[in-house]
């Protein structure tokens, strides 16, 4: 579990007990003011920072399951004018307000976007991919087509920029 240091002090008292969490190891800190119950950065450290962030692309496929290859680095969008996340381990998108929350879920209690608008994210930045990691991703949802609300992914197309065209081209696909 992550803990803001509010959160820590009134697990544990005061600061003084959670320096001394820290040192016996009970928790971690991971960063400025985030402690943790184990040594990992991970999702729900990203979630507890950056409340607005939407993780989706490579971080989306794989916690999907739509891949086997783990990113290294965590990939979020947030909406234009956000401030820029300066974490090494985490590359931003900013995009714009009016498609930002479309396909947005609670997973795990992460911000993800769902299969649906991970789907759309494939084919929009595909181009940043390479050939064999997009077609493994697509033919995951090949295999997972059944799961695909296709209605969903027009209704989320229609406030894009070329979204007939990239509606076209995902049912193409499939």
């Amino acid at each position: 579990m992550i803990y803001t240091y509010r959160e820590a002090l009134k697990k544990f008292g005061n600061e003084r007990q959670v320096l001394k969490a820290v040192k016996d190891k009970e928790i971690f800190l991971i960063s400025r003011g985030f402690y943790s119950d184990n040594r990992g950065f991970d999702e729900s450290y990203v979630t507890k920072k950056y409340p607005n962030a939407i993780f989706t692309g490579r971080s989306a496929f794989y916690h999907y399951g739509l891949t086997d290859t783990p990113p290294e680095v965590f990939e979020v969008a947030t909406k234009i004018g956000s401030s820029r996340i300066k974490d090494k381990r985490i590359t931003q998108t900013f995009q714009i307000e009016r498609i930002f929350e479309k396909g947005k879920v609670k997973d795990e209690a992460i911000n993800i976007y769902d299969l649906e608008r991970t789907l759309i994210e494939l084919f929009r930045f595909r181009k940043s991919y390479s050939y064999d990691y997009f077609k493994e991703v697509l033919n995951s949802y090949r295999r997972r087509a059944d799961e695909i609300d296709f209605v969903k992914v027009a209704r989320y197309l229609k406030d894009m920029t070329y979204g007939e065209r990239l509606l076209r081209e995902i049912r193409e696909a499939f």
